[in-house]
């Protein structure tokens, strides 16, 4: 059933998720079913795949934390998180809140990638002028 083979999911793949959860969550409607729409209107890829085996483990009432961990697609932290909101009846929060927290995870991220980028540019320019200067 698990994914395992396949990268995780990214930290905008994980927020999205979240959020389109928590409003499944708020509008009422049971988990397996809002999961099964939310897999409907993914394209293909990782992310279809991997909400068709969470689909299919709620659909035999596993856990919604278990489900996640055996797809293995998501991160350890929010398999946790879920297992306590679920646990506690929060989930509806605790996936509001880690969604709010993947998406910052995602542009600290970018923010970091161009912080990087720009001096590694500079650096292969400079390298290259200096490269035809000395012959």
């Amino acid at each position: 059933m698990g994914l395992k083979s396949e990268k995780k999911l990214s930290a905008g793949e994980v927020s999205l998720f979240c959020t389109q959860l928590t409003m499944v969550l708020k509008a009422g409607v049971p988990l397996h079913e809002g999961i099964e729409a939310m897999t409907g209107d993914m394209k293909e890829g990782a992310m279809k795949r991997t909400l068709a085996a969470l689909d299919e483990l709620l659909r035999v009432n596993t856990p919604i934390a278990d489900a996640m961990e055996q797809t293995g697609m998501f991160p350890e932290y929010l398999v946790k998180m879920v297992g306590i909101g679920d646990m506690s009846g929060r989930l509806e929060g605790v996936l509001s809140k880690m969604a709010d927290y993947y998406e910052r995870d995602m542009v600290m991220k970018q923010k970091i990638r161009g912080a990087v980028l720009y001096p590694a540019t500079l650096f292969v320019m400079m390298s290259v002028i200096v490269v035809l200067l000395v012959t």
